[in-house]
């Protein structure tokens, strides 16, 4: 049983310490972008704002199927 709870510890341990590692050395969206050369980051900044125009739209379609009483598959709009 030691054996197991020692397994346990240094697989724990090992798992922690490459989570750590990952969160100090990987940059978040904010600081990657801040490294881009200033074309880069306008397409950057533009992509992330109709990213989550998106994704309002979909909260909002989600929102007014939860609301209907018909399917999702008729309340969806249609494609052209």
């Amino acid at each position: 049983m030691g054996r197991m709870i020692k397994a346990v510890i240094m697989g724990t341990g090992i798992v922690g310490l490459g989570y750590a590692l990952m969160k100090l050395t990987v940059p978040n969206d904010q600081q990657f972008i801040e490294k881009l050369p200033p074309q880069f980051q306008r397409e950057a900044r533009q992509k992330l704002e109709e990213s989550a125009k998106k994704n309002e739209a979909l909260v909002e379609l989600i929102k007014s199927s939860a609301e209907s009483s018909k399917p999702v598959y008729e309340s969806a709009p249609k494609k052209s």
